[in-house]
């Protein structure tokens, strides 16, 4: 597959995550797919990840995912992401704020045959747990 389908791909995974769509996750990630997001546990297979997202539309309301970049070479795909949701539910331990929430990160996908089979994601925890109130604010 090209970079510019394996791009196609990624940009039809974040259309489908901001419908709430995820049927599509089978058609977009291998059966062997295997996400290592820095302090998370690793996420094995479409279902997984599906379980996963369905948490977060679970807990935060309003989410809306936004890519800031995207840049192709070879068989990777790098996206520098924004989420913006609001805190309606308990999320990574914290009872419901109902804060608005905006929070980014970056993940590099690698593409076999136009499905993603491994990704490696980093999230501004720090950022998203001090808009939640979990750790002090830096003064």
């Amino acid at each position: 597959m090209s970079t510019e389908q394996n791009k196609a791909a990624k940009w039809r995974y974040i259309e489908a995550f901001n419908r709430r769509d995820l049927r599509v996750f089978p058609e977009l990630f291998s059966a062997g797919y295997t996400l290592r997001a820095t302090g998370f546990p690793e996420i094995h297979g479409p279902d997984e990840l599906q379980r996963a997202v369905a948490v977060s539309f679970e807990t935060l309301s309003d989410i809306r995912l936004t890519a800031d970049d995207m840049v192709a070479e070879g068989d990777k795909v790098a996206t520098r992401w924004t989420m913006r949701a609001r805190h309606t539910g308990h999320f990574m331990g914290v009872a419901p704020t109902g804060r608005e929430l905006a929070f980014s990160g970056t993940v590099i996908d690698r593409f076999v045959d136009g499905k993603v089979v491994e990704a490696w994601e980093t999230v501004d925890m720090l950022g998203l747990m001090r808009q939640l109130g979990a750790t002090p604010a830096f003064e």
